[in-house]
């Protein structure tokens, strides 16, 4: 009976020792949960300012977008203008024609203004050549902001969702964790 009582108290001693050694090993595990739930919460923070930073780009895509809009009506403008300048041209050379020699100083002045409507014309449509190119950049950049956006909110959730499991593990985990009772029986 000394020797079972002797080796009820060794299986005693020994299952104690493993439940410390599991206890260290769970609180290395809580640790380390701890850290990775830091760690997805600093993420989690950084994705969240990285979204707002592209929500702020897209805003400034849209500005942009609404200022090289405002330019198409400014150089319908000027086109008109070059048109009505093209059209004055030909009737001061009409105009001068009529007058004779007399008018022919005033047919170089028609001519110049001419060849100036139609500069102002070509530079006018040189213009609306690259706010068109402003414009498709613009429009791709504003895609790619919105893809972007919805990987990073993608990510969110699952960075969210993944911090949300590990808590739930964690508090589970430590709710299961049962110290093993000896029980001894005697005769």
């Amino acid at each position: 009976m000394a020797q079972a009582l002797s080796q009820v108290g060794y299986e005693k001693y020994r299952i104690t020792e493993e439940h410390k050694e599991a206890d260290i090993l769970f609180d290395e595990v809580h640790s380390d949960y701890e850290d990775i739930n830091g760690n997805v919460d600093d993420l989690n923070s950084s994705i969240e300012v990285l979204s707002a930073e592209f929500d702020t780009l897209r805003e400034k895509a849209s500005e942009s977008a609404k200022a090289v809009a405002q330019t198409d009506s400014i150089l319908k403008y000027i086109q008109n203008v070059a048109t009505q300048m093209t059209l004055l041209g030909f009737n001061a050379s009409i105009e001068a024609k009529h007058v004779g020699e007399a008018g022919a100083g005033f047919n170089v002045i028609a001519q110049e203004v001419r060849q100036l409507a139609e500069q102002t014309s070509n530079q006018t449509r040189s213009i609306e050549d690259v706010l068109g190119s402003v414009r498709s950049s613009i429009s791709a950049i504003d895609k790619e902001i919105t893809l972007a956006v919805g990987k990073i909110e993608t990510n969110i959730a699952t960075v969210k969702s993944l911090s949300s499991k590990n808590r739930t593990d964690l508090r589970k985990n430590r709710q299961n964790q049962q110290k093993p009772e000896l029980i001894l029986f005697f005769d």
